[in-house]
């Protein structure tokens, strides 16, 4: 997959741009892929454009510009971003499906590399 199907709620839109406007360090904000037992987990934060590398790739969604590591295309076909509860919430729909930790298919196999909170392992599969 070449380019990140990036979807943003309106309130996260504005939400980033006021931040981004009050804020003369950062001019986009990035996404950054991190390993997770299951599926990939995207981050988000602050960013210049000025510390875009060639392992990254730029978007633009109106006035907001998204950086985001070529890599991610690679493991997820879909980002969602809103702003609920004063903050944040990302999703990320991976390019497939999960095995699960154990190589089982299916939300019961084992996760047990997971860092769960409570039992279970709620990060695994969506």
């Amino acid at each position: 997959m070449d380019k990140l199907k990036i979807k943003i709620s309106e309130q996260a839109y504005n939400k980033i741009l006021n931040i981004l406007k009050n804020d003369d360090q950062f001019d986009c904000v990035k996404f950054s892929m991190e390993s997770s037992c299951c599926n990939p987990k995207v981050g988000i934060y602050l960013d210049d454009l000025n510390n875009i590398s060639n392992e990254d790739k730029k978007d633009t969604i109106e006035d907001l510009n998204i950086i985001y590591p070529k890599a991610l295309t690679e493991k997820v076909k879909e980002v969602q971003l809103v702003y609920r509860n004063s903050g944040f919430m990302i999703k990320s729909i991976p390019l497939k499906e999960s095995t699960g930790c154990s190589g089982k298919s299916g939300s019961n196999s084992g996760c047990s590399g997971c860092s769960s909170k409570g039992s279970g392992c709620s990060g695994c599969h969506h």
